[in-house]
């Protein structure tokens, strides 16, 4: 869902027409770089959930809804 959101986040930005500063003036990452981090981490997060015998999490993913309706 983390990923979702700062997608949400990045296109509230390009429909509102919100200007942007390039990110090595900000001091957070962009909407779309945290996204990007957030993603690629998740098979690490979901290794780690199964090798601690977490339940399953609930479908659909969130990325692929995200995905579907934009």
């Amino acid at each position: 869902a983390g990923p979702v959101f700062w997608q949400q986040m990045e296109l509230a930005d390009q429909l509102t027409g919100m200007p942007t500063s390039p990110e090595w003036l900000s001091t957070h990452p962009s909407h779309r770089n945290r996204s990007s981090q957030l993603d690629r981490l998740i098979p690490q997060a979901l290794e780690l959930r199964e090798n601690c015998a977490c339940p399953a999490l609930s479908s659909p993913d969130p990325r692929a809804v995200f995905s579907e309706t934009v």
